[in-house]
């Protein structure tokens, strides 16, 4: 049987085990919160550059589109300056076109024709 003695030395071992175990444990969770630390530095180092590379973005989006409206309003003032430039050409056609698909009066033309009959002349 076990002595009293050998009873509380195997008793401090179990102990001086548990504690091992246990101390062993904790190195193990502190260097997982140490790693979780510099994930957690890490992450925000990289939130931080993205938030200032999304500001950027909007920025660009934002001159990007001023841009554009002004070319908008650009394009516009030469669309209708050239509508206004073409309005007398496109008035000379139409005239153009109307006199030509126009009959002609009878006797447009010949006014002059029995006097050149007349005097001799052949048409």
């Amino acid at each position: 049987m076990l002595t009293l003695l050998q009873a509380r030395i195997a008793g401090a071992a179990v102990i001086a085990l548990v504690i091992a175990a246990l101390a062993g444990w904790a190195l193990i969770e502190r260097a997982r919160r140490l790693d979780c630390q510099a994930d957690r530095v890490r992450l925000e180092a990289q939130v931080g550059v993205l938030a200032d590379k999304l500001d950027q973005v909007n920025a660009s989006v934002l001159r990007t589109a001023k841009a554009g409206q002004a070319a908008v309003a650009t394009s516009r003032e030469l669309l209708a300056e050239a509508r206004r430039l073409a309005q007398p050409r496109e008035a000379a056609i139409e005239k153009a076109e109307k006199a030509a698909t126009a009959p002609a009066p009878a006797g447009k033309g010949c006014e002059d024709a029995w006097s050149e009959i007349e005097a001799g002349a052949r048409p």
